[in-house]
């Protein structure tokens, strides 16, 4: 399609259904054989079948996913960048509250000491963001965690899941993409792509009944 995101929307018409759809689509930019609505819980029925793929494999197959998984997920430098910002910002801080005393010590200047303070004000408050970042970063990285041990007692039992799991969504699939050309370079709207974190693609082919079929080899769309 137009490369837009797609938006979730719900059917008020009779029963509650959730959905998604092209975001040009619905302001009326895109050509609708382009772009089809899509039922969530069509994609979260193609995720569990995803799922269920890497959980049908033998053991030390599934174990190496997890460690992809992990090695992608958790390397992470925020809490030694959150230290270098701290350090910075009391080099700051320090740099700043002297000026202020040499701006009360020479008035005559007041104009070439505010300026001054504005450039440093303006570099801590640069740092204060860039803390903020990546103290979001560490507390998503031990949500991560929590996640991670869920998928490694799941992954170690072969098991496989019956119902959507949005932990295990967010851990595996980085995005969602619908719509693609297939071997012959034909646009089709019919398609789900799941682009996984591990860099794995698998895609699915929505039939005319609305049914799921796993393309040949999971990923013959580009």
């Amino acid at each position: 399609c137009c490369g837009k995101n797609y938006v979730r929307k719900k059917n008020t018409h009779g029963t509650f259904v959730p959905y998604w759809t092209c975001n040009s689509r619905l302001s009326g930019f895109e050509d609708k054989s382009k772009s089809i609505y899509i039922r969530e819980d069509m994609l979260k029925e193609a995720f569990v079948m995803t799922y269920n793929l890497y959980a049908k494999k033998t053991k030390s197959q599934r174990l190496n996913l997890y460690n992809k998984l992990q090695k992608l997920l958790l390397s992470d430098d925020s809490e030694k960048e959150i230290r270098k910002l701290n350090k910075e910002r009391e080099q700051l801080l320090d740099k700043l509250y002297k000026l202020l005393d040499m701006k009360l010590d020479d008035f005559a200047n007041k104009e070439v000491y505010e300026i001054k303070e504005k450039e440093l004000n303006a570099q801590i408050e640069d740092l204060n963001q860039r803390m903020e970042k990546n103290n979001k970063a560490k507390k998503k990285k031990t949500d991560l965690k929590k996640q991670l041990e869920k998928i490694e007692a799941i992954i170690s039992n072969n098991h496989q899941i019956k119902e959507f799991d949005e932990d295990i969504f967010e851990i595996l699939v980085d995005r969602v993409v619908i719509g693609g050309e297939d071997e012959n370079g034909k646009y089709t709207p019919n398609v789900i792509r799941f682009m996984l974190r591990i860099e794995e693609e698998v895609d699915y082919l929505i039939s005319k009944d609305n049914s799921l079929k796993l393309a040949s080899n999971g990923n013959t769309l580009k």
